[in-house]
């Protein structure tokens, strides 16, 4: 029994220095294991921390721009202020800024007659329209040069941003005293942006699908400041007017036998009014904003305005209109208005002392009538030539002197950004 208990004893040695290199080759295993996770953690912070850098720096061009664009802002700020300071002691109490600086040298040293009615009623001239209030413009191959490059930033849905920009101005809300009237409110969108920005805003609104009409009758009972119309504008009043398209695409046309046919007719008809009859009805004599998205009837809302009076000039001193595809000379939705092109419709309007601007995400572009003639910059779509976008037109006398100012001095700023070479 000694002897078998004496063999015994030195087994166990072996044994036990197994155990402990099986221990330690295991511990080294998870050691090297713990390593290269935390080598991978260093490493993942590492990529975190540059991506982290490189976004900074990105940030930090942003800012920079942000800062330019604000500079540029101020700048333009500042030269109206010294303006308007400069000239106040020779204003009477009566002359708007605007008009100060729209009059010649003779008439800013010198007191100037009353107008006649004649005079009142007649159109501004064309050279006192092209600086109106000071609003500049680049000449026109910078415009279409411009536009080319960024006709993104003014496309058909930049009118939110328009409306945005003017109307989060405290001072521009609050000091809305006339009506706004949208044309084409569809399933209220517009609406719906329109107050969110400015909800004291008095708002008549128009839309000729009885079934959105109905809609947003229901969505927005309640809402005081708010009438709503199962109307449309035109040149004339009228009724039973077939309605081609639904939804958005709806419009004053015929789809049949057009490329336009997959849409169908709705089946329903529409009753319009000319805008000038329908305000002096009810006894509107001054609007604050007019909004027209009518689907290719814009030329026959224009002239339903009656823009060539100067009563009218007074009653709706601020509008705008889409542009796009629907004013191509031989699309269906233009209604046959060969005459009535994009750059007719510009004319008339500078012709009767409106200022235009194309509505961007972040500026009003000051353009000029001939801006709209085809040329390189042109879009199309197989129906003709057009511009894309929308349409802002501001007079440069009747216009709120609150709401002019701010889209003149955003419009020069943007002329800034980028200096045309002499």
């Amino acid at each position: 029994g000694n002897h078998s208990k004496g063999v015994m004893q030195p087994r166990g040695v072996p044994v036990l220095a197994g155990g402990l290199i099986v221990f330690l080759g295991l511990s080294w295993l998870c050691l090297d294991a713990w390593s290269n996770v935390k080598r991978g953690q260093q490493e993942t912070r590492d990529a975190v921390l540059r991506e982290i850098h490189r976004l900074d720096a990105q940030l930090d061009k942003v800012d920079r721009k942000v800062d330019g664009g604000f500079a540029a802002v101020d700048k333009t700020l500042g030269l109206i202020t010294g303006q308007r300071t400069a000239l106040q002691p020779q204003m009477s109490t009566s002359t708007t800024f605007a008009e100060k600086l729209a009059a010649t040298p003779q008439e800013m040293g010198h007191a100037k007659a009353a107008p006649t009615a004649q005079e009142e009623d007649a159109p501004a001239p064309q050279e006192v329209v092209a600086n109106l209030g000071q609003s500049r413009h680049w000449s026109l191959s910078h415009q279409q040069q411009f536009y080319k490059k960024n006709h993104v930033a003014y496309g058909n849905k930049q009118d939110f941003s328009g409306l945005s920009r003017l109307y989060s101005n405290v001072s521009t809300c609050a000091s809305a005293q006339d009506p706004v009237l949208l044309g084409g409110f569809n399933a209220g969108q517009s609406l719906r942006n329109l107050l969110k920005q400015c909800s004291s805003l008095h708002v008549h609104a128009f839309e000729i699908q009885p079934k959105l009409f109905q809609s947003v009758s229901k969505a927005m009972s309640g809402t005081t400041n708010v009438q709503l119309y199962n109307l449309g504008f035109s040149d004339k009043s009228a009724s039973g007017i077939p309605i081609g398209g639904k939804g958005e695409v709806a419009g004053l046309f015929t789809t049949k036998g057009t490329k336009f046919a997959k849409w169908g007719d709705s089946g329903e008809s529409a009753s319009v009014v000319a805008l000038h009859e329908w305000c002096a009805e009810k006894g509107i004599e001054r609007t604050e904003y007019v909004i027209i998205d009518v689907e290719g009837h814009e030329p026959k809302v224009l002239r339903g305005m009656r823009l060539d009076h100067d009563s009218n000039q007074r009653r709706f001193p601020v509008l705008q209109f889409e542009l796009g595809g629907t004013w191509g000379p031989r699309d269906p939705r233009h209604g046959g208005e060969d005459e009535w092109t994009q750059q007719v419709a510009a004319q008339h309007l500078a012709d009767h002392g409106y200022m235009l601007f194309l509505i961007g995400n972040s500026y009003w572009f000051p353009v000029t009538p001939e801006f709209f003639a085809p040329g390189p910059h042109s879009h199309s779509e197989g129906s003709g030539p057009f511009i894309q976008g929308n349409l802002l037109c501001v007079h440069h006398k009747y216009s709120r002197p609150a709401l002019r100012e701010v889209v003149v001095a955003n419009g020069n700023a943007l002329l800034l950004t980028e200096p045309e070479k002499q």
